[in-house]
C-alpha cells in the first residue's frame, strides 16, 4: 500500500480594490508570477538527502491499524544526452516502520517495528516477517531516466526496491513518482493554467492508469507552485484466488525549482478503497496516506 489555494478580493477604501495575495495550504503568501516554460534540464550533477515518510491509516472490517513509514534516501541528477534530459538515482539508505494494531485483533497482534540502521532490535509480527526483505534493499539503487517534461522514459534497478515502492510512494516505482515528481506541459503557463498528464503503473493484468490534472497556482518563495489532482479509477484484478478492487484519489502540493525543473517539497493526501473477495466473503479495506518529500 502509496490545500486548496482560497482567493480572497478585499475591496475596502486604501485597497484601490487590488486582489489580496493567495494563500498556500501551509498559510503563506502566494505571488502570481509570471508565465514561464518548466523543463527538467539539470545542468550539472547534483546530490540531495531525500526525506520520504508515509503516514498510513486503515480502516479494515476486522480491525484499523496506523503504519508510519520513514525512508532516507540519497538522490543525484545527472545531465543526460539526446531525449533522455536527466537520469535520477535514488538509492535508499535506510528505512523506518512503526505500525499500530488497533481494536480486539490488533491488540492481539501487538505493534511492530523496525529500523534499518538497528534490525536486530526488529519487534512485532510484521517486523518480523519484512525484516530480511526490508534489509536486502537497504543501499540498493534504482535509476529513472525522465524526458525534459518530467515523463519517465525507462528505470533500472533492483526488483525488490520497485516492489517496495508499489502503491505506497517508495523510492524505486513510477507509481510512487507520480506523488511527488511533476510533469510539465509543452507551453508556457500562467498562475491558473491547468494540464492532463497520465501514467500506466503495473504490466498486464494489474496495469492501471493514474490520471493526474495539473494546476499552476503561483510562486513561493523563488518555487513554482503546483497542485496535482491525480485519480486511479476502479480496477479488479485476482490473485491466488482473491478478488481485490482498488480504487484511488490523491492530491499533492509539489514546490518546484523553476531554474532545475527539480521537486524541491511535496505534501501529498491520497484516499485509497480497496475490497477483497475470498471465497464469497467481502473485507473492504479504506486507506489515508499522508506522504511528505524532502530535498535537502
Amino acid at each position: 500500500m502509496r490545500t486548496f489555494l482560497i482567493p480572497v478580493l478585499v475591496l475596502g477604501l486604501f485597497s484601490c480594490g487590488e486582489k489580496a495575495p493567495e494563500t498556500s495550504a501551509l498559510g503563506q503568501s502566494l505571488s502570481e508570477g509570471e508565465p514561464l516554460t518548466l523543463r527538467l534540464q539539470p545542468n550539472r550533477v547534483q546530490e540531495f538527502q531525500v526525506s520520504l515518510d508515509l503516514d498510513m491509516k486503515m480502516d479494515m472490517a476486522i480491525m484499523e491499524m496506523d503504519q508510519i513509514l520513514n525512508m532516507e534516501i540519497l538522490q543525484t541528477y545527472r545531465p543526460g544526452n539526446g531525449d533522455t534530459a536527466c537520469v535520477m538515482r535514488s538509492k535508499l539508505t535506510r528505512i523506518v516502520m512503526k505500525q499500530t494494531p488497533k481494536g480486539l485483533i490488533g491488540r492481539a497482534m501487538g505493534p511492530s517495528s523496525f529500523d534499518s540502521d538497528a534490525p536486530e532490535e526488529a519487534e512485532g509480527a510484521l517486523a518480523m516477517e519484512l525484516k530480511d526483505r526490508f534489509s536486502e534493499i537497504i543501499n540498493q539503487s534504482v535509476s529513472t531516466a525522465f524526458g525534459s517534461r518530467g515523463n519517465v522514459l525507462r528505470q533500472e534497478g533492483t526488483t525488490g526496491m520497485d516492489n517496495m515502492g508499489k502503491g505506497s510512494g517508495g523510492p524505486g516505482s513510477a507509481e510512487g513518482i507520480v506523488y511527488y515528481l511533476a510533469q510539465f506541459p509543452e507551453t508556457a503557463i500562467a498562475p491558473g493554467d491547468s494540464w492532463e498528464s497520465s501514467y500506466q503503473t503495473g504490466g498486464g493484468e494489474k496495469a492501471l492508469t493514474v490520471s493526474v490534472n495539473y494546476t499552476y497556482l503561483g510562486m513561493e518563495e523563488g518555487r513554482v507552485v503546483l497542485e496535482a489532482v491525480g485519480n486511479i479509477p476502479e480496477k479488479t484484478v485476482e490473485s491466488k484466488g482473491t478478488q481485490v478492487t482498488v480504487s484511488s484519489d490523491f492530491t499533492s502540493i509539489l514546490r518546484v525549482d523553476p531554474e532545475t525543473g527539480i521537486t524541491m517539497e511535496a505534501d501529498m493526501e491520497q484516499k485509497m478503497r480497496m475490497n477483497a473477495q475470498v471465497e464469497g466473503a467481502e473485507m473492504p479495506t479504506q486507506i489515508n496516506i499522508s506522504l511528505s518529500y524532502r530535498l535537502n
